[in-house]
């Protein structure tokens, strides 16, 4: 089927204003376009006009539009997948005490779709639809165990490498290394890498052979050598099992 190449600049355009919060500039949007000036300025217009797009004075640049983060927020909050992930972050909260989270991964970042909070938080992400870097969380790190060395290295071949704390992995190496531990026991684990008041970990939820999501227990710095890992690697199972029950029957 020939392409509609209107409708790919659009969402090629919306993506990218997706990934860049601060904004784009007019050359900015041109180069990702490669389209010629009349055709990216009628484009602009038109998203601006129906409110998906904004432009900033100050900075001279297109952020995101009223009704495009009206949509975002739209789908964020609905969707078979979405209230499983609410269902199984409230439950895993009351079961373990502690704060959940799911998220799914968005190429080398963590969406966040669902959180549960318990009465202490020590989570860094405040809001759903918040990202942070997957090589510096649990979910995230779950999430890249997936795929092939090979294939993660691709990922990060020409992005740069982010670490959030002292604690952050150091390199694709390090992480690799981590990735294949995670891999054969099934679950995966974050120490401070996050924040310095932080620890999790975390598991995927399976559907048709794939990984599609990841949930994880947060814990604070001064509670997670007490827990008992295990016994919240047996909840987190539990919890795993039962979402993927559930999720076999909407199919």
């Amino acid at each position: 089927m020939p392409k509609v190449k209107s409708a790919e600049r659009t969402l090629r355009l919306l993506e990218a204003i997706a990934h860049h919060s601060k904004g784009l500039s007019f050359s900015d949007i041109q180069q990702i376009l490669n389209t010629p000036k009349s055709s990216t300025f009628s484009l602009i217009q038109e998203l601006v006009e129906n409110d998906y797009l904004s432009f900033n004075d100050n900075a001279k640049k297109y952020v995101a539009g009223s009704n495009f983060i009206k949509l975002a927020a739209n789908f964020i909050g609905s969707g078979d997948l979405v209230q499983e992930l609410k269902i199984l972050t409230n439950e895993l909260s009351i079961r373990v005490r502690t704060t959940s989270h799911a998220g799914i991964l968005d190429g080398i970042e963590v969406i966040y779709l669902a959180r549960s909070e318990h009465f202490e938080n020590y989570s860094l992400m405040k809001q759903i639809g918040g990202r942070l870097p997957a090589n510096c969380t649990a979910i995230g790190k779950m999430l890249l165990s997936q795929y092939s060395d090979e294939t993660i290295r691709e990922l990060y071949r020409e992005v740069p490498w982010r670490m959030l704390t002292v604690n952050s992995k150091k390199s694709v190496d390090e992480l690799l290394e981590e990735l294949r531990i995670f891999r054969a026991q099934g679950y995966s684990t974050e120490y401070q890498e996050a924040s310095e008041s932080s620890n999790c970990i975390a598991m995927p939820i399976i559907q048709n052979g794939k990984m599609i999501a990841s949930f994880s227990c947060t814990f604070s710095t001064a509670e997670i050598a007490s827990i008992d890992i295990d016994d919240v690697v047996d909840t987190m199972r539990s919890c795993k099992q039962e979402i993927e029950s559930r999720l076999e029957l909407l199919l």
